[in-house]
């Protein structure tokens, strides 16, 4: 219960985390448009640009303010689940912890899934609850066992007193005696119920093993998701971060083009899209990481 609450901890906090970040982009985003705007309508007032491209930018300012307003009730919902997930009162002036920046180091570790699978054998806790509660209902038939079998005991007892009922006369003088003995018992009623105790705790044994089993399977999967899941996101972080650069060479280009004439609105502004949704690739990728490995550390047990 205390990994399940970890993970889903940092799960939720990844999630604020995504939701400020693309607020952020969203941000920038229609800065980028404001920007493009002013520009367009100085160019309008001196009749170097058409009423239509100013409107297409009008537009494109529109719709970011519209995906502004979105981000920004996403992460304020985000943020009010975080609080309310740590009891925080009315206290919401968080601030990101981390560096999203940059990628993490890379973890080869995290890539084996024969390794992994090993690890989370011995140290997933409801693996190990499922063997000792198998040793137990072991124990408990050997135990039970006893019942089954004649009990012979042996006695004996050494005695000094005064007077000593062993003797006769008695007199008042310290006297020492002893004896030894041997008691055979056997109960057919208890050899019978214990055999029927004894089979019962040797199927449960056999049952807490088989569900031990099932709860292996399910790690080993748990396990071969969560790497494949990490190798995905590793992949999605290299390629988010060629994309970024492309878009944001390509944004520049653009805009330098514009600026003298050589590139159209349109141009500009799909430019600006792409530069946009790239950036947005890009946060997705760096938590999606983060995500990852903490997915890793809870199906290994750790």
């Amino acid at each position: 219960t205390r990994r399940k609450a970890g993970y889903d901890a940092r799960a939720l906090y990844y999630d604020w985390v995504r939701a400020e970040l693309e607020a952020a982009a969203a941000e920038q985003n229609l800065q980028l448009s404001q920007e493009h705007l002013t520009r367009l309508e100085a160019l309008a007032a001196a009749e170097s640009a058409a009423p239509a491209d100013v409107a297409r930018v009008e537009a494109t300012v529109a719709s970011s303010e519209r995906v502004l307003v979105q981000a920004r009730n996403l992460a304020a919902l985000q943020r009010e689940r975080v609080g309310l997930s740590m009891h925080d009162g009315p206290r919401r002036d968080y601030q990101i912890g981390e560096d999203l920046s940059q990628a993490p180091p890379e973890r080869t570790d995290l890539d084996d899934i024969a390794e992994l699978t090993r690890v989370a054998e011995r140290g997933r806790p409801e693996l190990k609850a499922a063997q000792l509660q198998a040793f137990a209902y072991d124990k408990q038939a050997d135990a039970t066992r006893a019942r089954a079998l004649p009990r012979l005991d042996a006695l004996a007892q050494g005695t000094y007193a005064n007077p000593n009922q062993r003797y006769f006369p008695q007199k008042d003088e310290l006297n020492g005696s002893w004896q030894l003995g041997v008691q055979l018992t056997f109960s057919p009623n208890d050899t019978l119920s214990a055999q029927t105790q004894i089979s019962a705790a040797r199927a449960q044994a056999a049952g807490a093993l088989a569900q031990r089993g099932q709860l292996l399977d399910a790690a080993r999967t748990e396990v071969t998701e969560a790497v494949l899941s990490h190798r995905t996101a590793q992949a999605g972080l290299k390629s988010s971060a060629r994309r970024l650069t492309a878009a944001e060479t390509s944004y520049r280009s653009r805009r330098e083009r514009f600026q003298v004439g050589q590139a159209t609105t349109v141009e500009l502004t799909e430019a600006q899209t792409e530069l946009f949704n790239a950036k947005l690739e890009a946060v997705q990728a760096q938590v999606a990481i983060r995500v990852a490995r903490a997915r890793i550390a809870y199906v290994t047990g750790k």
